[in-house]
């Protein structure tokens, strides 16, 4: 009987500037908000993902995003 290899596969993960995307700190109407984790610091910070699709044209020409 062959055995099953149980190591699951490397994370992909997603950049936002210097900072690695990590786990999903939160979620609200526009957006979430994700645990980011600079490359070379290793400093945590909270970088806030917006739907645009969520967003007003009013909003997006008042953010311009």
């Amino acid at each position: 009987m062959q055995k099953e290899n149980s190591n699951p596969s490397p994370e992909v993960h997603q950049y936002v500037g210097p900072y690695r995307l990590e786990k999903t700190l939160g979620k609200g109407q526009t957006g979430l908000v994700k645990l980011g984790v600079h490359c070379v610091t290793g400093k945590k910070v909270a970088i806030k993902i917006i739907n645009r699709e969520k967003l007003s044209d009013s909003v997006l020409m008042k953010v311009r995003l």
